[in-house]
Parts: C-alpha cells; sequence; structure tokens
C-alpha cells in the first residue's frame, strides 16, 4: 500500500514479456526412449518444457545452477539410487514397499501442491 497503485503497475509492464505465459503442457513434446539422455516420460506429455526461457525474478538465468549429469548407467551410483527408488517407490499391493506412512504423506502433500495439480 505503501508504494502504491503505480509502482505494482511498473512492475506488471516489466514482467510483461517474461515468458511466464509458456504453454506448460506439451503433449507434442519429442520424447526419446532412451534412460541415457533423452526425455523418457511417464505421462503422454511433457510438463513446463519451455520455462528456462523464461527470465527469471532474482537469478541472472535458469542455468546459474545447473545440476551436474546423470551417474553413468554402469556406475554404482546408479545401481544405488535405482535400488533405493525401486524399494520405495511400490504402491504395497502390488508392488513392495519400504515407505514409510509419513513419506507417503509428505509425497502426497508436494504432489497435490504443485502446479502439475
Amino acid at each position: 500500500m505503501a508504494v502504491g497503485p503505480a509502482a505494482a503497475a511498473a512492475v506488471v509492464a516489466l514482467r510483461a514479456s517474461d515468458g511466464a505465459g509458456t504453454t506448460l503442457l506439451d503433449f507434442g513434446y519429442a520424447q526419446g526412449a532412451s534412460p541415457a539422455g533423452g526425455f523418457t516420460p511417464d505421462r503422454p506429455f511433457a510438463f513446463g518444457p519451455g520455462c528456462a526461457q523464461g527470465t527469471p525474478f532474482v537469478l541472472d538465468g535458469a542455468s546459474q545452477f545447473l545440476p551436474g549429469p546423470p551417474y553413468p548407467l554402469t556406475s554404482a551410483r546408479y545401481a544405488a539410487d535405482l535400488n533405493e527408488i525401486k524399494a520405495l517407490g511400490g504402491d504395497d499391493v502390488t508392488t513392495p514397499s519400504t515407505r514409510a506412512a509419513h513419506e507417503t504423506e509428505t509425497a502426497l502433500l508436494w504432489l497435490e501442491s504443485s502446479p502439475l495439480q
């Protein structure tokens, strides 16, 4: 309120072409079938593939904090991570799961609060 409507309008004008209006669901996104590099979907669309082209609010750019490359498929670390996911990821009906009840609750919270939902 102290800044006023003119300042708010200036911010809206500044962000008008920031790319935030990009399509979130892209059903035509090129999909690969290899776990080593291509986008291998678990749904028939890509979620937010154009988000990296938007102008960030406070970062210098979308590439400022990129993760490192994935572990090689033949590495011990990849095998350990995959086994952890398999152990935790079951539904405990048709596939077993070692996931605790609070972990399931946390996962459902984050799923339901995601832009995808």
